[in-house]
């Protein structure tokens, strides 16, 4: 069974061409504080807080261990809480800065007000900080200050030079808590884009946010969004990730329409991008195989998947389209009713990288069931509706197998 699973270059963003924004939980601390830690996960299981401290309650170290362990799991009461003992036993710690990492852990809580309090603490220890204006921003948006937020975007940017584009990844990293239709998102690109009308990243941007806005009906937001996209290379010709954007916008209107050609051009604005050779170069590996899946070119889908997942293997987002795409290759023999034993072998690599896919499952089912072999085919099924006991194709095909077996 092959299934349609959104792999929009829009999320191919979150895995490593722009990451979300920065965490607190990144703070160095000494070799004995980390001793601590290895101390503290082998007898406590993380609810001993005072006993890890210990009697050295004004050390720092004694408490960024435990924080970094309750982060770790996002237990994000208990982080808070070694937190504010850390401000109030440590008030002559200067280094690390507490109030930011505080403000980071209550906007997770969704503590707007409180959270707020240290932020402005943290802005003023820390100036220059990148972290703390992301969370300010972060802010801005819950509050529905939304223009307030797409303006910070160019502080974000003067203050965090190690993030490819700032702008893209607080999006992404707001986008991704909420839905991409969000009307604050728009907002918030708006108000980036006014502020540096003359910047090929909030050009980009905004575009981009036009268009995930628009998804199921880009055809009317198509020449707005292209128009400001070719601005962004008017303005940067050498920024691969514009190409990325205007590839990926080809993807959605191929996939919308059913159209090969939307599918060709996607893959030329790809070459150009590919021809840049900056360092986006290996992760459009990536790209190239969810083009080519949505394409039913499965080989060549195979090909560039099994490149990305070698050269990423960190990566869950490429283990998945690898196993995608031997699921394709395995579907479509099972379609044509030829080469089912190379489909078998296919399938039984997609399930070695994701053994309980119930649809990976259900289609090692119907290679079976092709092959007359309907006892394994059974087995299999019943595993797959297991797994998607609502799954139509799923149900059908047990259905189906069950008919056999009783011949």
């Amino acid at each position: 069974m092959i299934k349609t699973t959104i792999f929009s270059i829009l999320f191919f963003l979150n895995f490593g061409l722009v990451f979300a924004k920065p965490a607190f939980d990144s703070q160095t601390i000494s070799n004995q504080a980390a001793d601590d830690l290895d101390t503290f996960r082998a007898y406590s299981d993380i609810d001993d807080m005072e006993t890890a401290i210990g009697a050295d309650q004004n050390n720092i170290d004694k408490y960024v261990p435990l924080i970094q362990l309750y982060y770790s799991h996002q237990i994000w009461d208990k982080a808070e809480e070694v937190l504010k003992l850390a401000i109030e036993r440590c008030p002559n710690e200067h280094e690390l800065d507490l109030d930011g990492w505080l403000a980071d852990d209550l906007l997770n809580q969704k503590k707007w007000d409180e959270a707020k309090g240290y932020l402005d603490k943290a802005i003023k220890k820390f100036p220059n900080e990148a972290g703390n204006y992301y969370n300010l921003a972060i802010y801005n948006f819950y509050k529905g200050q939304y223009v307030v937020a797409g303006k910070l975007m160019k502080t974000i940017a003067l203050k965090d030079k190690g993030t490819q584009d700032t702008y893209y990844s607080l999006y992404e990293h707001i986008a991704d808590k909420e839905q991409y239709d969000h009307p604050g998102l728009i907002q918030m690109a708006k108000a980036a884009l006014n502020e540096e009308p003359k910047n090929y990243k909030t050009q980009r941007l905004y575009a981009a946010v036009l268009r995930n806005t628009h998804v199921k009906n880009l055809d009317q937001q198509l020449p707005e969004i292209l128009e400001h996209l070719n601005t962004a290379l008017k303005l940067n010709p050498k920024y691969a990730l514009t190409y990325v954007t205007i590839a990926d916008t080809y993807l959605i209107m191929g996939k919308n329409h059913n159209n090969p050609q939307h599918f060709k051009t996607a893959l030329e604005w790809l070459d150009k991008a590919r021809a840049i050779n900056d360092s986006t170069y290996e992760k459009l590996d990536y790209v190239y195989a969810n083009i080519y899946l949505k394409m039913s070119q499965y080989e060549k889908a195979i090909e560039y998947a099994q490149r990305y997942h070698k050269n990423s293997p960190e990566d869950q987002g490429g283990g998945e389209m690898l196993a995608n795409a031997y699921n394709g290759f395995a579907y479509d023999c099972y379609q044509k009713g030829m080469n089912l034993h190379q489909g078998i072998a296919m399938i039984d690599k997609a399930l070695k990288l994701d053994p309980d896919n119930g649809i990976y499952l259900s289609t090692k089912a119907e290679l079976f069931y092709k092959l007359k072999e309907y006892k394994q085919a059974y087995a299999l099924i019943i595993k797959a509706h297991d797994k998607l006991p609502k799954e139509e194709e799923i149900n059908q095909d047990l259905v189906m197998i069950k008919a056999m077996l009783k011949k």
